[in-house]
C-alpha cells in the first residue's frame, strides 16, 4: 500500500535525555511520507542542537522554537506549520513502533469516517528495558459526547493521529492544567502488534 503523507509534531522542553530516540523512532516508520516538526519549548539543554544534527542529514526534520510557552502553545505552533491530510503526535520521551503511521494512517483512509485514531503503548525504563506494564485502551463503539460524563474512546495524545481538518475545525488545542506522568523513571512507547480492527 502507498501510504499518503502525514506530518508529525513532537513538543520538546528539556529533552536532551530522550529526544533522539523519539526523533529515531519517527524516521524509522514503515510510512516514511512525512515530515517532522520538532517544537523545542524554550529548552535550556541541548535539544535544538540534537534536533539541529538530524536536520542535518534528514531533509523531513524540521526545527521550531518558541520561549517557554507550554505543551498546548508548542502543539499550535507544529500546527501551523502542517499541510498534511494527517497529522500525528508524539511526546519528546516516547518512541513509536515502525508500523504506528502505517496502522494509524490505513485505518484513516480505510474508514473516512474516523477523525482521530489513538493506541496501546508499553512502558519501558530509562535504560530502554521493558517494565512489563501495558496499557490498552477499551475500544470504544458506543461513543457519546453528550453523556455525562463523556462516553467517548481513550485517544492517548503521545500516540494520536488525527484528520488536519478535524483539528483545525476544532480550534487547535486548548490551554488547560493537565495531570502528566513523572517519565524520569518510565517512558513509554507505541504497540503495533496487530492494526486496529476494522468494524
Amino acid at each position: 500500500m502507498t501510504f499518503p503523507p502525514c506530518d508529525v509534531v513532537i513538543p520538546a522542553r528539556n529533552a536532551a535525555r530522550t529526544i533522539r530516540d523519539a526523533i529515531t523512532s519517527v524516521l524509522a516508520q514503515t510510512a516514511s511520507d512525512l515530515r517532522l516538526f520538532v517544537v523545542d519549548d524554550g529548552s535550556g539543554d541541548g535539544t535544538a542542537d540534537i534536533v539541529r544534527a538530524f536536520m542535518a542529514t534528514d531533509r523531513r526534520v524540521n526545527l521550531i522554537s518558541q520561549p517557554g510557552n507550554g505543551i498546548s502553545a508548542a502543539m499550535n505552533a507544529g500546527l501551523a506549520a502542517w499541510d498534511s491530510a494527517f497529522v500525528a503526535r508524539l511526546d519528546a520521551d516516547d518512541m513509536s513502533h515502525p508500523q504506528r503511521h502505517a496502522c494509524q494512517i490505513g485505518y484513516l483512509v480505510a474508514h473516512p469516517e474516523t477523525v482521530a485514531v489513538s493506541g496501546a503503548h508499553e512502558e519501558i525504563r530509562a535504560d530502554g528495558s521493558l517494565t512489563g506494564r501495558a496499557h490498552c485502551p477499551a475500544f470504544v463503539t458506543d461513543a457519546d459526547p453528550a453523556f455525562v460524563p463523556a462516553k467517548e474512546p481513550a485517544l492517548t495524545q503521545p500516540f494520536f493521529m488525527v484528520r488536519r481538518a478535524a483539528i483545525i475545525d476544532a480550534g487547535g488545542y486548548r490551554s488547560f492544567p493537565v495531570s502528566e506522568l513523572d517519565f524520569v523513571h518510565f517512558r513509554v512507547r507505541s504497540r503495533s502488534r496487530r492494526c486496529p480492527r476494522s468494524r
